[in-house]
Parts: structure tokens; C-alpha cells; sequence
């Protein structure tokens, strides 16, 4: 996790939401689901 974030700190923010969609696609629905509780638990909590 920490290499990633390092990769997303130094990439385009373009080309961030695409990796992001891409990857979001190329997940299970079940893990697309974990996923998305996830970041709406994160956000919640912000």
C-alpha cells in the first residue's frame, strides 16, 4: 500500500482517475461492493 501511494502522490490526476475506474471495473462485485463501503466509511468518518 505504501508503494502505491507513493505512485499516486507523484501521477496526473487524470491519469489517477483512470487507474482508479480501471481497477474499480476489473474487481468482483463482491470486492467492488467492500470496496465502496470502504471509502463511504472513510469519508464519513473525515
Amino acid at each position: 500500500m505504501d508503494e502505491a501511494r507513493r505512485w499516486a502522490e507523484g501521477a496526473h490526476e487524470q491519469y489517477r482517475k483512470a487507474v482508479a475506474l480501471a481497477a474499480f471495473e476489473a474487481m468482483s462485485p463482491e470486492n467492488q461492493v467492500a470496496f465502496l463501503r470502504y471509502v463511504q466509511t472513510q469519508r464519513a468518518a473525515a
